[in-house]
């Protein structure tokens, strides 16, 4: 699993990534976009202004940014999620384009707004691409406040899981256990629980499901 400060060419297992020109992610006027083979998918942009903003939303639980270390960057990036606010430097001797710089888990399931901003001058800040959730969604950016969480349906969910001797279990639930149920899958709402209890509509029952012997899950709306 890569970690802060490494170089990360590929969305990881369980990530998925969006590049810097994807419509959805906005600039302030001096960004500056250049093609350049060391990055993914060969472009990048680039700024050496402070205040210089990128700005975008994204539905999931956890997020990757992706820039690079120089001798020239910045040693003040501030990235806003929601309303909290978090510093890392760019900074490095050596050079690393590619570099996964930061990272957060374990966000609450929403929308989230995100706003990156370089505040040293003449310093460069480089935004390549972000992670997030494989099954997450990129949006435009829109200011905490006037952001809501997706609204749990109050109608009947299909939820199709598939074990690992080729079986299948079928449970009818509301958005909100999917949720859960995803959220458990993906390690933040599983805290060393090995299990994930569902209640039967059949019989009124109730069915663990061990995390080893799931290999995959559709959802159908009904």
């Amino acid at each position: 699993m890569a970690i802060v400060g490494q170089q990360l060419t590929a969305p990881e297992i369980g990530w998925k990534r969006y590049d810097d020109t994807d419509s959805n992610i906005s600039y302030s006027d001096t960004w500056s976009y250049s093609e350049d083979g060391l990055y993914y998918n060969g472009h990048r942009y680039t700024t050496t202004k402070k205040d210089d903003q990128v700005k975008f939303n994204f539905i999931g639980t956890k997020l990757r940014f992706i820039g690079a270390y120089n001798y020239h960057d910045s040693n003040n990036v501030e990235i806003v999620i929601d309303k909290e606010t978090h510093n890392i430097s760019v900074y490095g001797p050596t050079i690393i384009c590619g570099a996964l710089v930061f990272e957060i888990e374990n966000l609450s399931l929403g929308e989230h707004s995100v706003a990156i901003t370089n505040l040293e001058d003449g310093k460069y800040c480089t935004f390549i691409a972000i992670d997030i959730d494989e099954n997450g969604e990129l949006k435009p950016y829109s200011p905490q406040g006037t952001v809501t969480p997706p609204t749990p349906t109050t109608g009947n969910i299909l939820l199709k899981i598939t074990m690992n001797d080729s079986s299948e279990r079928e449970y009818k639930v509301t958005q909100t256990e999917v949720d859960k149920f995803i959220q458990w899958i993906n390690g933040t709402g599983r805290a060393g629980d090995n299990c994930y209890k569902f209640d039967d509509v059949i019989d009124a029952s109730k069915e663990y499901l061990i995390f080893e012997k799931i290999i995959s899950f559709k959802v159908f709306e009904l």
